[in-house]
C-alpha cells in the first residue's frame, strides 16, 4: 500500500467515524438514523478489522530494527 492509498484510506475511515458520531449525537435515533448507522458502521468495522489484521501480519514479521524504524516513522 502506498502512503496516498493509506491515507485515503484512512480519510474514508475519518469520514465514516465522524458521520457516526454525528448520528450518534442525535438522540433520539429515529428509524432512518438507525439505518443509516448500521450502513456506516458494519463496513467501517470490517475494514477496521481487515487494516488491523493486514498491519498485525506485517509488524509479526518485522525485525525488532525495522519495528523501531517503522515506529519513528508513526
Amino acid at each position: 500500500m502506498t502512503r496516498q492509498e493509506a491515507l485515503n484510506q484512512l480519510s474514508i475511515f475519518k469520514g465514516n467515524g465522524h458521520r457516526i458520531l454525528r448520528l450518534l449525537d442525535a438522540w433520539p435515533i429515529s428509524p432512518q438514523q438507525e439505518a443509516e448507522l448500521r450502513e456506516l458502521a458494519t463496513p467501517l468495522t470490517k475494514a477496521l478489522q481487515e487494516e488491523y489484521e493486514r498491519v498485525t501480519a506485517t509488524q509479526k514479521n518485522m525485525t525488532i530494527f525495522e519495528l523501531t524504524f517503522y515506529y519513528q516513522i508513526a
